[in-house]
């Protein structure tokens, strides 16, 4: 009598399941790195703006 091999159920599934949540972390990184991103670049253009206005406003006075 042969015995049988304890087999995982529905491996795929399981596989499936830790695919789908891998998957859900890696964009939910993508985003968060997306959003600081631009976080980055608005606070960029803010600073960028107030170094024009200045240089026209020492350049009125000047």
């Amino acid at each position: 009598m042969r015995r049988k091999t304890r087999v995982d159920i529905n491996p795929p599934t399981t596989r499936v399941i830790f695919t789908r949540l891998i998957i859900l972390i890696t964009e939910t990184l993508t985003v968060k790195e997306a959003l600081l991103i631009r976080d980055k670049e608005r606070q960029h253009g803010i600073e960028s703006v107030r170094r024009e206005k200045r240089k026209r406003w020492s350049d009125l006075i000047t």
